[in-house]
């Protein structure tokens, strides 16, 4: 609920006013979430004596045209203030030609029990809107072993004559496929060990510090609104993208039986087999799909077409994938454990087919070996993120990161029941550096779930 003063030197006419007023609302529905009925903006003309703003402060050149915009608003995090503050002045500047240097922001932080709406009442309190997640705590590292032996669903390779996967739709069955997978003993490493020492571009994965102010994943609105915006900045500090498109997500719940979920909102199992969501083939063909589904570039404010598109498939890019934990309890039932990808020869991986009625998918599946090495971060809180590549164009490094849930040997009978979230990026990386602002797709936008070609 942001109320919002609107300062500015006296001249302006409505249809100036109102064109201001549509680019900050565009700009909150963008980066905050808000609702689109959420519009609370009080204009104030003042005479230039009763605007004793210095001109030149903080190396800018204000000018008479200057804006000044107070915003009262519940708690944001820092993240979602520092969004505000770099996009709006791209909005003012295409809707009215505003200079950056003339924008001039300030926020004013308050608690539920400060609004009224009217008729008396503290609406935000009667709401029983949920309390953020509080103080969790993991045990602390030299409780835990540093490795212990797991099983581990392998993929088995399929006979002469046979492919390896599945068909979607039962109905078009042909009998043609084979889809076995049998559990081999492994050691399973303790990631948090090592620490900040396994890096995305040495292993293939890492473990960050990124919290949230995300109150309910089941909300779509809420996680393609806010939550992408804080992957896309997650994904471009780890990685050093230019551009990040956000293209889907998938809840997980290990009280699910179905790999799939029914409709948006619900709850996919976890995947207990070792497997990589794209091949070399596979993730190209899945970026240039984009040409056909529509990427929204806000920047640009427009769809990237099919020049777009086949721009940034010449140029370096990497499918990404971000997991975290959406309970308020630590991870203790099927976590999620990725392979060193330095520890995985390509001879060890073979084909796995999704076979759609238009369509055929492939990934990974990976022939089983004690001399893969397997961590996983135990116990993952709400405020961790597990971020891992799935594909990455550049071959001298991390390509292909083989990932798996699987039955951690610290899970009791009390553990509760694993509740996460995994999203789904594909990072950009351009000779010189242009950021193009947040591309989504109009998949995500619309809150499709298609499954894509990598995901089982």
């Amino acid at each position: 609920m942001p109320l919002i003063q609107i300062y500015l030197q006296e001249g302006k006419g409505a249809k100036y006013m109102q064109s201001v007023g549509d680019a900050l609302h565009e700009t909150l529905l963008e980066v905050w979430g808000i609702p689109v009925l959420d519009r609370f903006h009080i204009f104030n003309q003042k005479k230039p004596e009763e605007l004793a703003i210095d001109r030149n402060m903080w190396g800018v050149e204000r000018s008479d045209d200057m804006i000044i915009f107070h915003v009262f608003t519940s708690p944001r995090s820092k993240l979602m203030k520092l969004a505000l503050y770099r996009r709006l002045p791209e909005v003012l500047k295409e809707k009215v030609g505003l200079r950056g240097d003339d924008v001039f922001v300030s926020i004013f932080s308050n608690a539920r029990e400060d609004w009224s709406f009217g008729n008396g009442r503290a609406q935000l309190l009667d709401a029983k809107l949920p309390a953020p997640a509080s103080g969790l705590k993991r045990p602390r590292e030299e409780t835990l072993p540093g490795s212990w032996p797991v099983n581990l669903n392998y993929g088995e390779e399929p006979p002469p004559g046979k492919r390896n996967g599945r068909y979607i739709n039962k109905a078009d069955d042909k009998g043609d496929c084979t889809d076995k997978a049998k559990d081999y003993k492994t050691t399973m490493h303790n990631g948090r060990i090592l620490g900040k020492q396994i890096q995305l571009e040495s292993h293939g994965f890492e473990l960050e510090d990124w919290p949230t102010v995300i109150q309910d994943f089941k909300s779509n609105a809420e996680v393609e609104h806010i939550y992408y915006a804080e992957i896309r900045a997650l994904v471009k500090k780890i990685s050093g993208a230019d551009r990040v498109l956000v293209f889907d997500h998938t809840l997980r719940s290990s009280g699910s039986s179905s790999l799939n979920a029914a409709k948006a909102g619900d709850a996919a199992a976890p995947v207990p087999r070792v497997h990589c969501d794209y091949t070399a083939a596979s993730a190209p063909r899945r970026l240039m799909q984009f040409a056909k589904t529509g990427v929204y570039s806000h920047l640009r404010k427009r769809n990237l077409g099919e020049d777009d598109i086949k721009d940034l498939a010449s140029r370096r890019f990497a499918f990404i994938n971000v997991w975290r934990s959406i309970a308020d309890e630590p991870i203790e039932q099927k976590p999620l454990a990725c392979c060193d990808t330095r520890s995985v020869p390509e001879k060890d991986h073979f084909l796995y087919e999704l076979i759609f009625p238009d369509r055929v998918g492939e990934n990974y599946s990976l022939k089983a070996s004690q001399d893969h090495k397997w961590y996983y971060f135990p116990r993952m809180v709400k405020d961790e993120c597990l971020v891992f590549k799935v594909y990455d164009k550049k071959e001298d490094g991390p390509r292909f990161t083989f990932h798996t849930a699987f039955e951690d040997p610290l899970t009791t009978a009390s553990s509760p029941a694993r509740h996460s979230i995994e999203v789904r990026t594909i990072a950009f990386f351009d000779d010189k550096a242009v950021d193009d602002g947040n591309l989504e797709s109009e998949e995500a936008l619309k809150g499709v779930r298609e499954s894509s070609d990598e995901q089982r």
